[in-house]
């Protein structure tokens, strides 16, 4: 089934498919100026043809990894314009521009770059004057209308015995090709000619050593694919192959399994450092090597890795049995946290305690953690005691240190001449040392973190720090120092999978997941459960209002978040919750057209409603409800107080009215009465109540006292009264109602549970739901709240709002329905986002076409559809 799926995905995200380009980088394009109109600090998108390209060629796309086999990209480049190649079965050369290709038989070829022939190149001129700024001028013209490869000749560039600048169009080889390009330009109101120069033609030359005859096969292109496979450099192993034309050099970029590559790399590291080769260890290194390729692969902005990272052939050795197994036996296994992937790290010791992960990892990607919470490092059980020890003389001290000392510091501009004492500034919570301050004859010299161990290498013993966990111990004379003892232990950064450790942890019986569970504080997964959670954007709006935009890949496809973060605390604006139209009577409305109506800074839609924009749940504003839940239906829903508190909650409301001796149900507000109901109807309904033919009693309440009533048929053309409410009764409850008479007193008794935890007046309350998240873990009430299959199954656009530990509230939607950009997220991948965020409570809010996300009059996100809410929370200046 799952090799089912992986072949849709091949047909419909070819990686190479013009379509999927343009529509990336034109979504992107667009999306970026909106940016800059919308956000005034702290902005930094991703460049979008930066974006476009690295997501063609693998980066940030698990889907496409996914589809492809779960190959990885590998490039390698040499200071040569020739190469050695291998290729292991008959093979198709191809020239992607042209079409035209050459057949190669199995066997090793000499590939080199050289000139082929003469050509001609055809350029439509349309341009030329003696004011460069004109020429500049027409470009830009040019380019509006849609034109590219738009070259600006200057006068030193032709042979022409004149001081003007052309502005040429296109390079063609053929010259049809440039009388077509002529004829739409011309369409474009543009007038030209063409233009023909001479051009050196380069290409590729294979040479077959194996040939008696020396044979050679040229194919001129400055890039081709290679269809078969090949062994391109160190004997690595490619599954399809492209040349390029880099300079002077030909590099070669191509395809591999990431297995493959695994095996490659665990090699020597295993005969090095598990030279026991136990199993368990050799597995729970695989894992990490096989996340930490997949995790540089996708975050890479070229979209592929650097060959050098395999290491070379000698340094790989034979693959051995072993290490082949440990592949095989963990094939399809990566490193995660919360279902995110994480970058495998290893070094071969610990010392006896793991390193802290802040100020080495990529803040994009999930942090290390032990295994031990509220720990960043751990005491490592299994390290072995070593130590090691390493003496530098007076000689070091004076040929290598001091001259490091201001290599290292060139702002100083001094050449110290002797060294007074090394003091360590610094250390990690592991002890690591961060950062030394070296005082000397000239001034105090300050090395941290990677500097450390250049200034330690012992050129001429070969020496490299093996770690910053170390001591110093200093012999001086004359207040000088002359020589210095570093006493230390393990080996490596120390963040991550201690390799020795795990032999040993292995030897005592631990299997693989409980070793990465502890140095690396993850758990295994496979591809299938995997995603990658990208931040594009992360941006201010307005003091304590900050956006972002979310982008999470899975082998499913991508999908796309939305996100506020109102710290009220900071902010000079409050939440609010608004009907649409003001009135139910008057319908839904576009979220837009309501925060322009409201002078809203951002907003999302709110609450469920029905076909004709009437309010489905709980909404009550400024004291008064405008609509309730239906009856013996408990749901969620946020509410916040009048000084911007908020929290999250199963709200229930019930009243009753009494008039006399009766006493009756309330069975809902601003909406008509069922057999057998009392419902109320006050002035946010609109100027006229709902109208049925049933016959029924309508009773006019102002100021606690009955001032009218109407018994009959509910057609009667009856007026909201202003300050005060309408009852509406039928079946049982009309009867009993009907004993009334005008005048009476009559009072009504609201009830909201359970009783409010915020500290102030509540402002307004917004039911919805399901529940996601109560007290910082996902909790899905679907089922308790009664919801309907269509809302809570499968992946669509959700809103939903959190609330973090700090108080801060998060407005979140995700775009959905949309296959190229968005797939839409299931209610458990909306809850673990949040979980992201930091929410600590969350609830849903409508979604599908509803979903929509205001930021100063833009909307934020993609909706599936077109539809008007019927009511939104918005931020809005303070009162």
């Amino acid at each position: 089934m799952l090799d089912l799926i992986r072949q849709s995905f091949q047909k419909k995200y070819n990686p190479g498919s013009e379509s999927f380009f343009t529509a990336h980088i034109g979504v992107h394009a667009a999306f970026f100026t909106m940016m800059l109109v919308i956000f005034s600090i702290g902005f930094s998108p991703v460049d979008p043809g930066t974006a476009a390209a690295a997501n063609i060629g693998g980066s940030g796309e698990l889907q496409q990894f996914y589809a492809q086999d779960e190959q990885i990209r590998i490039k390698h480049d040499q200071n040569d314009h020739s190469r050695e190649i291998e290729l292991l079965e008959t093979s198709r050369v191809l020239d992607p521009e042209s079409g035209e290709a050459i057949y190669l038989e199995p066997g090793n070829y000499r590939v080199d770059f050289e000139q082929t022939g003469m050509g001609e190149i055809h350029s439509v001129q349309i341009f030329a004057s003696d004011s460069r700024s004109r020429v500049m001028t027409v470009r830009k013209e040019a380019e509006r209308a849609g034109f590219a490869a738009l070259n600006i000749i200057g006068p030193d560039e032709t042979a022409e015995d004149d001081d003007l600048w052309r502005l040429q169009v296109g390079e063609k080889q053929e010259r049809d090709e440039a009388e077509q390009l002529l004829d739409r330009l011309q369409e474009a109101g543009f007038q030209g000619w063409i233009t023909t120069t001479s051009s050196e033609e380069s290409g590729f030359k294979f040479y077959s050593p194996e040939a008696a005859d020396g044979e050679q096969k040229t194919i001129a292109a400055d890039r081709l694919e290679i269809e078969g496979e090949m062994m391109a450099v160190d004997g690595i192993r490619l599954n399809g192959a492209g040349l390029i034309k880099s300079g002077p050099e030909i590099d070669v970029l191509g395809w591999m399994p990431i297995d493959r590559a695994v095996k490659y790399k665990i090699s020597p590291l295993a005969r090095q450092y598990i030279p026991g080769a136990e199993e368990e260890a050799l597995r729970a290194l695989a894992v990490a090597l096989r996340s930490r390729f997949l995790s540089d692969y996708l975050y890479s902005e070229e979209g592929y890795l650097e060959l050098a990272e395999l290491g070379s052939e000698a340094e790989r050795g034979k693959i051995t049995a072993a290490c082949k197994s440990a592949v095989y036996a963990t094939a399809g296994e990566y490193l995660s946290r919360k279902r995110e992937l994480m970058r495998g790290y290893y070094h071969p010791d610990s010392g006896g305690v793991t390193a802290e992960p802040e100020g080495l990892l990529d803040e994009k990607r999930p942090s290390v953690r032990t295994a031990r919470e509220g720990l960043s490092w751990q005491e490592d059980k299994y390290a072995e005691k070593n130590t090691w020890t390493q003496n530098f003389g007076l000689t070091f001290i004076e040929n290598e240190l001091l001259s490091r000392l201001v290599d290292l510091n060139p702002d100083l501009q001094v050449m110290p001449s002797t060294l007074e004492e090394i003091e360590v500034e610094d250390r990690e919570g592991s002890g690591r040392v961060s950062r030394l301050v070296f005082h000397t004859g000239s001034g105090s010299f300050v090395i941290e973190d990677e500097d450390i161990y250049e200034i330690f290498a012992k050129e001429s013993e070969n020496f490299e720090l093996p770690s910053l966990l170390f001591e110093i111990e200093e012999y001086t004379q004359n207040d000088e120092v002359y020589r210095f003892r570093l006493t230390g232990r393990g080996k490596g950064h120390g963040m991550g999978l201690p390799l020795s450790s795990a032999a040993l942890a292995a030897r005592e019986g631990t299997d693989r997941r409980e070793i990465l569970s502890v140095y690396h504080g993850a758990e295994i997964i496979g591809l299938e459960d995997l995603l990658i959670t990208e931040r594009a954007v992360d941006a201010s709006v307005q003091l304590g209002i900050d956006y972002q935009e979310l982008r999470q890949f899975t082998i499913e496809g991508r999908r796309v978040f939305n996100v506020i973060e109102f710290n009220q605390r900071r902010s000079r604006y409050d939440m609010q919750l608004f009907l649409a139209g003001d009135s139910i009577e008057s319908g839904p409305e576009s979220l837009a057209g309501l925060g322009e109506r409201k002078g809203a800074l951002v907003g999302v839609n709110g609450g469920y409603f029905d076909y004709q924009g009437r309010p489905l749940g709980l909404l009550y504003r400024e004291g008064e409800t405008i609509s309730t839940t239906p009856p013996g239906l408990s749901r969620t829903a946020l509410a916040g107080d009048q000084k911007d508190n908020f929290n999250i909650a199963r709200y229930e409301w019930s009243a009753k009215i009494r008039t006399g001796d009766i006493e009756l149900d309330v069975s809902g507000v601003n909406r008509p009465a069922r057999d057998g109901e009392l419902t109320l109807i006050n002035d946010h309904y609109g100027d006229l109540p709902p109208r049925q033919r049933n016959v029924g009693v309508e009773v006019l309440v102002v100021d606690d006292r009955i001032r009218g009533m109407h018994r009959g048929q509910l057609s009667y053309p009856l007026e909201i009264p202003s300050g005060g409410y309408l009852i509406q009764a039928r079946g049982e409850a009309a009867s009993r109602l009907s004993q009334a008479e005008t005048g009476d007193p009559l009072e009504i008794r609201e009830n909201i549970k359970p009783e409010s935890e915020l500290p102030g007046e509540i402002d307004f309350i917004l039911g919805a739901g399901p529940q996601l998240i109560e007290e910082g873990s996902v909790n899905i009430t679907s089922e308790e709240e009664s919801f309907q299959e269509d809302i809570v199954s499968g992946r669509a656009p959700r809103t939903a709002v959190g609330i973090t530990e700090d108080d801060k509230l998060l407005l979140v939607t995700v775009d959905g329905r949309q296959p190229e950009r968005s797939m839409g997220v299931s209610l458990e991948g909306l809850a673990d986002i949040l979980l992201k965020l930091g929410a600590d409570e969350a609830v849903n809010l409508d979604g599908g076409d509803s979903s929509s996300m205001l930021v100063r009059g833009f909307t934020m996100n993609v909706p599936s559809g077109y539809r008007e809410v019927s009511n939104s929370l918005l931020i809005v200046p303070e009162n």
